[in-house]
């Protein structure tokens, strides 16, 4: 009986051992294929729609502000053209490589134009815009702070090894690109109402 508990013992120690190994094993597998994900890059690419529509409605913004200075929503708007031009998606480049971080920061900059540039300015483009856009505007920051969620989790890789379901950075980065496009459009609108005589 001795000898045979002896024996089960050692089996079992030794299961033990193979189990551990191989989580030991699979972990490894997990980080380094986490590593590589968050060495990956995204290139811009000026042939994306949405990230044009972007440029062209920033270069837009600036053309009816430029041409309206004494317009009641000139003051209000050069702000958020300021912080549309200053950083963020205005300033990427073609061939720009963007990493986690980068896209991270990305979006950030996006929810600073929001909190600096039409949040303290809302009273004012609320008085003279003919629509109401803050419902809009408040999808793309739930828009944003979703995003925000997804690139702070990316740190969960217990999920698929198979990159062909989705390529999460290549949706992530295309997100965020729609959230500033579309927020242009919107103060392309409102920017296109300066030489009205109320605004």
């Amino acid at each position: 009986m001795k000898r045979f508990l002896e024996e089960y013992c050692s089996y079992f120690i030794y299961g033990i051992c193979i189990l551990l190994l191989s989580l030991s094993l699979y972990n490894i597998v997990i980080n380094y294929k986490h590593a590589n994900s968050l060495n990956e890059r995204i290139v811009v690419m000026d042939s994306l729609n949405v990230y044009k529509e972007f440029k062209n409605n920033v270069l837009s913004i600036e053309n009816n502000v430029n041409n309206n200075h004494d317009s009641k929503l000139y003051g209000s708007l050069s702000k958020i053209l300021e912080l549309l031009k200053k950083d963020g998606a205005f300033r990427l480049f073609p061939k720009d490589k963007l990493a986690y971080q980068d896209l991270y920061k990305l979006n950030n900059y996006f929810l600073e134009i929001i909190n600096n540039g039409w949040i303290y300015n809302l009273s004012e483009i609320e008085k003279y815009s003919g629509d109401n856009y803050n419902e809009f505007v408040n999808t793309l920051i739930n828009n944003a702070n979703y995003v925000d969620k997804e690139l702070l989790n990316n740190s969960n890789y217990a999920y698929s090894f198979n990159k062909n379901i989705r390529d999460e950075m290549d949706e992530v980065y295309k997100y965020i690109l729609n959230n500033y496009e579309k927020f242009s459009y919107i103060i392309l609108k409102i920017s296109n109402e300066m030489g009205n005589k109320h605004a």
